[in-house]
This record gives structure tokens, sequence and C-alpha cells, in this order.
């Protein structure tokens, strides 16, 4: 189940928190960003230049890290995983 939490959080492209990876939230999401990118590459092709730009998802463990001072949690260390939603220009 995907949770909203923007404590501690810094970036405008942060969406929600997952437990799982196969939450079907990502899925969701990730289906409404691929129709969004159709109709941009649509469009951007119909006038000849990008003037839409595309978005995808980008998913950040996060839990214990192994280090101090590391910056990412290990996959293989996670609770719980950030969902970002990136655009690309």
């Amino acid at each position: 189940m995907a949770r909203v939490s923007y404590k501690g959080r810094t970036s405008a492209d942060y969406a929600f928190t997952v437990d799982s990876l196969e939450d079907p939230e990502i899925q969701e999401l990730r289906d409404l960003v691929k129709s969004r990118n159709r109709a941009c590459n649509r469009a951007n092709r119909a006038i000849g230049y990008k003037k839409y730009a595309t978005k995808g998802l980008r998913i950040r463990p996060r839990g214990p890290r192994v280090h101090r001072f590391a910056k990412d949690t290990p996959w293989e260390n996670a609770t719980h995983y950030d969902v970002y939603i990136r655009e690309y220009k």
C-alpha cells in the first residue's frame, strides 16, 4: 500500500513510498506516465521539435545504511522504497 510522507523530503519529484516493489500503485503510476509520454511524443512529432518533455519513474531504496555516510541504502537492505517522477528534458 502506498503512503505519502513529506517529512524530510526536499525533492519536488517525490510521489509516494511503498513497502514492496510489487505494489500495484507503482504499476498504475508507470502506466499513467507511459500514456502521457506517448501523447507528448506524438505532439512533439506533429510540431517537428521537442516542446513537451517526457517523464520517467525512479525508485530509490530506503532503510538502514551500511555505512553512516553512505548516500543510498543497498537494495538488499531496503525496508521500503521511495518513488519519484523525474522529467527528461
